[in-house]
C-alpha cells in the first residue's frame, strides 16, 4: 500500500517536471525510474512558439531559444528550429548544443522576408522512445570536388547520386511499409543547390522503389544548419543545404494534405481539410507538421486555427517557406512537380500520430 501511494505522489510530482529535470530523477533509483519512465509515455511531442516583439526583455534570438529548449517535455531526439525574421539574424552563426542533450539532432531553418509579419521563433520537439526511430541526413555540396558529401554516412556522391547504393541499402527497409511498421519523410531544402540535391533524392527513391509508398512532406528555406552533440563529439551549427529526416516506427500512421491555390478554389480547400478529419483516426500522440508557402494568401495562414479546430489537442508546427510539397505516391508527375518547384503557391501538412 505505501509503495503504490509513493508512485502515484511521485507521478503528480512528475508530472510538472520538463523534459531535463524529469531525466535527471529517473536516474535517482529504480523505483524513480519506473515513475519517470511511466510518465515519458504519456507525454509526445510538443511544440513552442515565441514573438521576439512581445518579448522585449530577450536582448536576442538566443535568449529566447535558450527558455525555449530549456522548457522541453521529454528529452527529444529531434529538434526543429524555425526563425522568420525581417533581416538576417546571427542566431545561425551559433551553437546550441550546450542547452541540449547528447544524441539529440537538431535542424535550424530560417526564412528572411519582411513580408512576413510577425518575427516568430517556433520550436519542436520530437521524443526520444523505444517505438519510434529517426534517421537524419545532411547532404552539403563538397567544397573542393564535385560531388556531394552526407556527413552521417561519410560519404561522397556524384552530383546526380547515380552511385548512392549505400544510400539505397540505408533506407530500403523503410519503404517496406506494413500494418506494424510506417515510415516518413521530412525533407528540407535551402534555396538553389538544396532544391536540386532535394529533386534527386525523390528521382532516386522513384527509380529505386517505384511500387512502394511513402510520405513525403518539406519546404525551401533560406537557410539551413545542424547541431548534433554525440557524447565527446560535435556537430556544430554546420551549414546544410539539404536535411533528410526518417521517422520510422510500430503501429504509426500518416497522412499528408496538398493545397494549392492555383488549381484549387476556397471550396476545394475547404472540402479537403473536412475529408481528412474525417479520415484521421488519432492515436494516442500525435503532432501536425505545416509548410506554408511565403507566395499564399492569408487565407492559407488560417490554416492553423482550421486545423485547431480539427484537431484542438494536436501541436501544430508551421514554417514558412519558399516552396511546399508534399505526398505519398512517388509517380513522374509527383516527381516533375517538384523538380520544377513552380509549386510556390502550394501549402502543405503532414499529420503524423502513434502510440
Amino acid at each position: 500500500m505505501e509503495q503504490n501511494i509513493n508512485y502515484y505522489v511521485l507521478r503528480s510530482i512528475f508530472e510538472y517536471l520538463n523534459g531535463l529535470d524529469l531525466s535527471n530523477a529517473s536516474q535517482v533509483c529504480k523505483s524513480w525510474l519506473e515513475v519517470a519512465e511511466d510518465e515519458k509515455r504519456r507525454r509526445g511531442p510538443s511544440s513552442v512558439i515565441r514573438n521576439r516583439k512581445e518579448m522585449k526583455s530577450y536582448k536576442n534570438w538566443d535568449d529566447i531559444k535558450k527558455e525555449m529548449i530549456e522548457c522541453f517535455a521529454i528529452k527529444p531526439a529531434l529538434c526543429m528550429f524555425y526563425t522568420n525574421s525581417a533581416k538576417k539574424d546571427s542566431h545561425l552563426q551559433r551553437c546550441h548544443c550546450k542547452y541540449l542533450p547528447y544524441n539529440c539532432y537538431t535542424v535550424s531553418l530560417d526564412m528572411e522576408n519582411s513580408l512576413l509579419g510577425n518575427e516568430n521563433l517556433v520550436a519542436m520537439y520530437f521524443p526520444k522512445i523505444p517505438n519510434i526511430q529517426i534517421s537524419t541526413f545532411t547532404f552539403n555540396m563538397h567544397p573542393w570536388t564535385m560531388g556531394i558529401y552526407c556527413e552521417e554516412l561519410k560519404t561522397l556522391f556524384d552530383n546526380s547520386l547515380n552511385n548512392a547504393e549505400q544510400l539505397k541499402t540505408v533506407i530500403e527497409a523503410s519503404f517496406d511499409n506494413d500494418c506494424h511498421n510506417t515510415s516518413c519523410w521530412i525533407l528540407l531544402c535551402k534555396i538553389y543547390y538544396g532544391t536540386s540535391i532535394g529533386f534527386d533524392l525523390l528521382e532516386h527513391f522513384y527509380k529505386w522503389f517505384p511500387r512502394k509508398r511513402v510520405s513525403i512532406c518539406g519546404g525551401i528555406v533560406n537557410d539551413l544548419s545542424v547541431c548534433n552533440s554525440v557524447h565527446n563529439s560535435r556537430v556544430c551549427k554546420n551549414m546544410a543545404e539539404c536535411v533528410a529526416i526518417l521517422i520510422s516506427g510500430t503501429k504509426m500512421q500518416i497522412w499528408t494534405v496538398s493545397l494549392d491555390e492555383m488549381n484549387d478554389n476556397n471550396k476545394d480547400i475547404e472540402d479537403k481539410l473536412k475529408n481528412i478529419k474525417e479520415i484521421v483516426k488519432l492515436k494516442k500522440h500525435s503532432i501536425i507538421f505545416m509548410f506554408i508557402s511565403e507566395y499564399c494568401s492569408s487565407d492559407m495562414d488560417n490554416l492553423e486555427l482550421i486545423m485547431f479546430e480539427y484537431f484542438p489537442r494536436v501541436p501544430v508546427v508551421k514554417y514558412f517557406c519558399n516552396g511546399a510539397f508534399a505526398g505519398e505516391n512517388l509517380n513522374e508527375k509527383y516527381i516533375q512537380g517538384c523538380n520544377d518547384f513552380e509549386n510556390i503557391n502550394t501549402s502543405v501538412l503532414m499529420i503524423l500520430t502513434y502510440d
